[in-house]
């Protein structure tokens, strides 16, 4: 029987690299977007793009049809477990030989009271008792973050890496990128069942993050550990008062926890799935321009 992959997510940042990487092995993608102009991308490559909704019952029905394969990345807004349940049970259904769940951060081994993080621990119950064949994937912060307006436009501005992570905690930050060749891998391997913590090659500090940063850049960047509460503010200015308090409550369990909380082990990643994992050094290379400083007007001129 020829593999139809479903790919959840597959305009984000996390869910686009799968449907990417998959679309270049060859594979048969089908998205489901409420907006499907959107992924015209994806249609060019050769995805099957249908218009639905992943809240609405019937439309996920119709998506799973004939589906044999799920990635499942889950957005931040809207209610992530009702989505996600519709999803398992259209999965059963459908009789799917083999989904990949990325939960798009740590799931904890115990509630932390804060919500945007406690909804992985019954989202992940489910997929266990769900009788599926699986694997989670749970990556570590995303480097793609340091793109985000509470981020870039320090360093580009002032020379500034603001990030609220103390200086002496070491984060192994995954390249979205590396999402997409680590879904596909996994997709392949039935075998492989559970969860496995995803992380790039190197735990680095804030610091290292500004020196490596520095280097590329050819100008000094300093390292400056906000607080969680200054973060939220500003996440609060771009996605509203709801996700701003989430994001305090959720770096501020990160400030005061253990230094190696956010660090994975590389080699077991890889012996796992062996995706050459991107440095940081070589994910700044490619994003480059997006961290140099503005010209001045009078420069421009």
């Amino acid at each position: 029987m020829s593999e139809l992959t479903l790919v959840y997510g597959a305009t984000g940042e996390q869910g686009g690299p799968a449907a990417q990487e998959l679309l270049k092995r060859g594979a048969a993608v089908r998205v489901m977007i409420r907006h499907p102009e959107r992924a015209a991308h994806l249609a060019a490559q050769g995805a099957e793009v249908l218009a639905g909704d992943i809240q609405n019952e019937a439309d996920v029905q119709r998506a799973f049809e004939g589906v044999t394969r799920l990635s499942l990345t889950l957005p931040l807004g809207g209610d992530p477990l009702a989505a996600a349940r519709l999803a398992v049970q259209a999965a059963q259904a459908a009789g799917v030989r083999r989904t990949v769940l990325n939960t798009s951060g740590q799931t904890s081994e115990t509630p932390t009271g804060v919500p945007m993080m406690d909804y992985r621990l019954p989202l992940e119950h489910l997929l266990r008792e769900s009788g599926l064949n699986y694997l989670i994937l749970r990556p570590t912060a995303s480097l793609q973050n340091l793109l985000g307006p509470w981020a870039r436009p320090a360093v580009v501005a002032s020379d500034t890496l603001a990030y609220p992570i103390p200086d002496t905690h070491h984060v192994s930050w995954c390249a979205a990128e590396d999402l997409g060749p680590l879904t596909a891998e996994a997709l392949e391997r039935s075998d492989l069942t559970g969860h496995l913590n995803v992380g790039g090659p190197e735990a680095l500090s804030g610091p290292d993050l500004a020196a490596q940063m520095s280097s590329a850049l050819g100008r000094t960047i300093r390292y400056q550990a906000i607080t969680p509460e200054a973060f939220g503010g500003q996440m609060a200015q771009v996605f509203g008062p709801d996700m701003g308090e989430a994001a305090t409550r959720a770096y501020r369990l990160t400030w005061e926890g253990a230094p190696d909380t956010m660090a994975t082990d590389p080699a077991m990643l890889h012996a796992a799935l062996p995706v050459p994992p991107t440095r940081f050094a070589d994910w700044l290379t490619l994003h480059l321009e997006a961290f140099r400083a503005e010209p001045t007007p009078e420069a421009a001129q």
